[in-house]
């Protein structure tokens, strides 16, 4: 498993970083409730054992996303799942 720490970025990639293109595609968006990390962890469960097994959707395989807003020790989170 790669986990990135990103943002979006446009121009030449410097020395010492890399690039990763994320192809568009339709998503489901999960709001992460609770204390980091526990709550990401308990998200994540959810996701792949009640949530894909109770709708008609399929994991696209291309990268998920964490989006944190705010500063440790209570930032927001959201979980980006791409969909097909």
């Amino acid at each position: 498993m790669d986990y990135w720490i990103a943002t979006e970025y446009n121009g030449d990639v410097p020395g010492g970083f890399s690039c990763l293109e994320i192809p568009a595609s339709k998503w489901v968006v999960f709001e992460v409730q609770g204390p980091i990390p526990e709550a990401i962890v308990s998200t994540w469960k959810h996701i792949f054992s009640e949530w894909f097994p109770s709708h008609r959707y399929e994991h696209a395989e291309i990268a998920s996303l964490e989006e944190y807003m705010g500063a440790y020790p209570n930032p927001s989170c959201k979980i980006w799942v791409p969909m097909r």
